[in-house]
């Protein structure tokens, strides 16, 4: 909404951060609740401190989505491609150190947050905007339509590109899961990389 809007006051924006950060604060807390559900499905206990250790991430990029919209926005690319990259490096870094000393799966978790952890604070970094202590829900509503449209529609199609994910997973454990995972990955990636990059500037230049 914020790259779509043709005019956006700081009122808009400030109200926008707090509303994001409470749906991150939300979202954290139901993984949080759901993660002894999740480990029953799957038979697999470690997966409750696993899922509430990453629905740390809700958050972080509760607190950084709207300043990456703003450097979209003002087609600050070279920017946000520095950001990407370092938290890509930095990502690697921590995954490597992490399984050097044993640390098995949580390795991919320490990286996800170690991306996550590097990108909110370098778009803090990169971007000169700051929210104030503002709410206005009239500000909120008036982009709620064109937000709440495109919420739903990517929640579904989240949904419905990983269901299979899940009965892999459940059906044929973990291994099977994770060859698949990366067998898909490789059959999209060039599309994604070159739909990702088209879509994600053509979007604000239009």
């Amino acid at each position: 909404a914020i790259v779509q809007r043709k005019e956006i006051s700081d009122q808009l924006l400030s109200s926008l951060f707090w509303v994001n950060m409470l749906v991150g604060i939300i979202a954290m807390a139901l993984l949080w609740l759901i993660a002894p559900l999740a480990a029953d499905f799957y038979i697999e206990p470690r997966m409750v401190s696993i899922i509430r250790v990453l629905s740390l991430n809700f958050l972080l990029s509760g607190s950084s989505v709207l300043h990456q919209s703003l450097l979209e926005r003002e087609l600050a690319f070279s920017r946000l491609t520095r950001v990407e990259v370092g938290a890509s490096i930095f990502g690697s870094l921590v995954v490597i150190v992490a399984a050097l000393f044993h640390a098995g799966v949580w390795s991919l978790v320490y990286q996800s947050l170690g991306i996550m952890v590097f990108t909110a604070v370098s778009l803090w970094v990169v971007s000169p905007w700051r929210p104030r202590i503002i709410l206005d829900w009239d500000e909120v509503k008036s982009v709620s339509n064109f937000s709440l449209n495109l919420v739903g529609f990517n929640v579904l199609n989240y949904c419905a590109r990983n269901l299979d994910y899940v009965l892999i997973g459940k059906l044929l454990g973990a291994t099977a899961l994770g060859y698949y995972t990366y067998a898909y990955r490789i059959m999209l990636y060039p599309l994604q990389n070159i739909s990702a990059v088209v879509g994600r500037v053509m979007f604000p230049v239009y």
